[in-house]
């Protein structure tokens, strides 16, 4: 992992608001999230965040997976549900509310 002097753990976004603008697109120049996490690591970043991953598929989080590994990075900020992600849950006093925060 690069060495970047930051005492914060930082992670960049693998896609939002959507799944086809992760944060370094223009830099990386795809959206793959594998390119994505390799550019993150290179440039020192503690981790990535992906707020659609329950959207991808079985095998992409897979290699998102192993990428994680190789590049000793974390992942953090998974969300319950991926709709609707501008409104969130815990302000709603709608009784289902409740129940989709809590499963």
């Amino acid at each position: 992992m690069a060495e970047s002097g930051w005492t914060l753990r930082y992670a960049p976004s693998l896609g939002f608001p959507t799944l086809s603008d992760p944060f370094f697109l223009h830099s990386v120049g795809s959206a793959d999230p594998v390119a994505q996490i390799a550019h993150v690591a290179a440039l020192g970043f503690s981790g990535v965040q992906d707020n659609f991953l329950q959207d991808r598929s079985e095998a992409e989080q897979e290699r998102i997976g192993a990428a994680l590994a190789t590049h000793e990075l974390e992942m953090g900020c998974v969300w319950l549900r991926s709709e609707g992600h501008r409104r969130p849950l815990w302000q709603s006093a709608e009784p289902e509310a409740r129940v989709q925060c809590t499963g």
